[in-house]
């Protein structure tokens, strides 16, 4: 039989750990001690959630205690202080032998409790693994804990949340670099993004977007290839470029114009070939099995004109007549080979780094492998190579000059020396100098051929001192702290298909009074003063180059003496004033030069500077000069 709330007499029993028979009234004493003891846990609850629990146990004690009442037969007593210690053990938690469990789950309910700060640290410190750990050790303690499920919900909302952050903040990555046009970079944080949201709308669009402006880029970089080919006189890479452009993009409006150049470039390539043949055919009838640097200078500008493979084997033949030293192989140092070498020889280094400070003899070849043979020496030191003494060219071929560390000394050491001595550069890069890249003094002379000089802390190029000649063909002069070329105290430059950059003072600076020095086919562009200045009596012949993004003007001639002849140039997009010639300078020749997009006046012919403010510098005169 059950009670009205439906507990059975076998169940009270159980409850009260009676055996079945023994009497309520024999444990009278023991049960009320019970009683107490769960009211004072009750009470003592410090959460409703266990004075919930306790409420519910007292409640299932007493009503034990009326089944029992009602049903049990009576039995004799047993001693109640013994009974007490057993129900209470056993009978707290509700059910069969309970004393045992309900102590142990009291004490896994305050690990549980103990635990709950411990994981709402983490959640703030966002160490998600470490969170979700801990509530799932407190739901193993306290199953169904109301804390701990919502601390897990917490954990995946946050964590979503922190992902798609990441999510946008990568696809902000992304927006930054195709701003930015860096396609690559933004490739690589598109990956990121595919990794975390594979299907992402806005990536998707990001990818058709920068696929179709990287194009656009493609072609713009292809067309302006094709303009500097032209003007640079590459014929090969206009030709190569420009059948690119077709494939990339053949409907492009530009292509018939530039297929046309195209016919004439073959043009042009067909006569270097026949006259690079007729170059050849010279230098083979020179071939006595002796060495002739006359045949292997006819060698090296049939190779510039259309490089052939039996050039290039002749050349290779008649340099082995010299006595040719290897570095490492044949002489363990470039010092020792140069001490060995005589004019005619060649040294070959091997791919690698010297740190030598060298004297080089006159008509000795110092040849390497280009961007892996390199020569450098501390900017304190001295020049890294000195070319000294009369006689054949010095010829340094394939080799990266430059200096280590800075200097701020009042007296620098140019990286390459020429001091009254012939010397030959030839694919080379000179940089980093802490004053001039190549310096050529006391009547020196240099060719200087396919060669980069930049970084320099003074002159990229400086030519000065009576009877010194600097020629400049394919070269470059980049970014260097003053003039990319300087020519001055009766020193002559001649400058053909060359290009001089970003340089922080004047593209190229001619101030050699009574000299001619010449500047043909080249592009000056990007300097942050003039592209060039003609001063102090200079005879300055100017012709077929490019003029451009100067930062305060094209081309400035100026005092009395100079003379100047500016032909078929393009003198545009520069700073200040496009073309200035003040009425001191005897102008011989001025056509056909375009003038145009320049922030001032585009042509300022017969200039009087008088009426405005003068300073020491030309980039200062130029700011005071008035525009249109």
């Amino acid at each position: 039989m059950k009670s009205e709330s439906g507990m059975s007499y076998e169940e009270a029993v159980k409850v009260l750990g009676l055996k079945r028979g023994e009497t309520v009234d024999n444990y009278q004493r023991a049960f009320e001690e019970v009683r107490k003891h769960m009211q004072r846990l009750r009470d003592e609850a410090d959460t409703a959630e266990k004075r919930a629990n306790y409420e519910l146990e007292l409640a299932r004690f007493e009503e034990a205690l009326v089944v029992a009442e009602r049903h049990q037969p009576k039995k004799k007593k047993i001693v109640a202080g013994l009974f007490v210690g057993l129900l209470l053990v056993g009978l707290v938690g509700g059910g069969v032998v309970l004393g045992p469990k309900f102590l142990e789950r009291q004490d896994k309910l305050r690990a549980a409790e103990a635990r709950l700060p411990e994981a709402a640290e983490a959640v703030d410190l966002r160490n998600w693994g470490v969170a979700e750990k801990i509530y799932e050790d407190i739901l193993k303690l306290k199953p169904k804990s109301q804390e701990a499920l919502e601390g897990l919900k917490t954990v995946e909302i946050e964590q979503e949340v922190e992902r798609r952050m990441q999510v946008r903040f990568a696809l902000g990555n992304v927006q930054s670099h195709i701003d930015k046009r860096e396609w690559d970079e933004a490739e690589e944080q598109m990956k990121k993004v595919l990794a975390m949201e594979p299907d992402d709308e806005q990536l998707k669009a990001f990818a058709e977007s920068m696929k179709e402006n990287r194009r656009l880029d493609e072609i713009a970089s292809l067309s302006e290839g094709i303009e500097q080919a032209r003007i640079e006189e590459q014929w090969e890479v206009l030709v190569a470029k420009t059948e690119e452009l077709a494939k990339v993009d053949p409907e492009n409006p530009r292509l018939p114009e530039f297929e046309k150049e195209v016919a004439e470039a073959k043009l042009i390539l067909l006569g270097y070939r026949q006259e690079a043949d007729e170059i050849y055919e010279k230098a083979l009838a020179l071939d006595n099995g002796e060495f002739s640097l006359e045949a292997l200078n006819l060698l090296r500008e049939a190779q510039r004109l259309a490089p052939s493979e039996k050039a290039a084997a002749l050349y290779e033949k008649m340099s082995s007549y010299v006595q040719t030293l290897a570095v490492p192989d044949d002489v363990p140092t470039l010092a020792e080979a140069l001490e060995q070498a005589r004019s005619g020889d060649k040294v070959i280094l091997s791919e690698g780094k010297y740190s030598e400070s060298l004297l080089v003899p006159a008509g000795v070849s110092i040849e390497g492998v280009k961007g892996k043979t390199i020569l450098e020496t501390s900017s304190d030191e001295g020049s890294v190579l000195v070319v000294s003494g009369k006689g054949a060219p010095a010829r340094l071929v394939g080799l990266t000059i430059r200096h280590s560390g800075v200097s701020n000394a009042d007296e620098r050491f140019p990286v390459v020396l020429i001091q009254g001595a012939q010397a030959v550069l030839e694919n080379c890069e000179v940089s980093y100098g802490a004053g001039h890249g190549v310096a050529v003094i006391d009547g020196a002379r240099c060719e200087i051929t396919s060669t980069e000089i930049k970084g320099c802390g003074w002159d990229g190029v400086a030519v000065t001192g009576e009877g010194s000649e600097a020629i400049l063909q394919e070269s470059r002069c980049t970014a260097n702290l003053h003039h990319g070329l300087d020519a001055w105290d009766g020193a002559r430059v001649w400058v053909q298909r060359s290009r001089f950059q970003d340089n922080g003072l004047t593209g190229i600076f001619l101030t050699s009074s009574g000299k001619e020095c010449r500047v043909e086919s080249s592009s000056i562009e990007r300097n942050r003063e003039v592209g060039i200045v003609a001063s102090s009596g200079v005879h300055a012949l100017v012709n077929g180059n490019l003029i451009s993004g100067n930062m305060l003007g094209g081309v400035f001639a100026q005092d009395k003496g100079t003379k100047l002849t500016v032909t078929s140039n393009t003198i545009e997009k520069n700073g200040e004033v496009g073309l200035v010639v003040t009425k001191d300078v005897l102008l011989e020749k001025e056509e056909d030069n375009s003038a145009q997009e320049n922030d001032g006046r585009q042509k300022w012919l017969n200039a009087d500077l008088t009426q405005v403010e003068t300073k020491p510098r030309s980039e200062e005169i130029l700011k005071a000069l008035p525009v249109d």
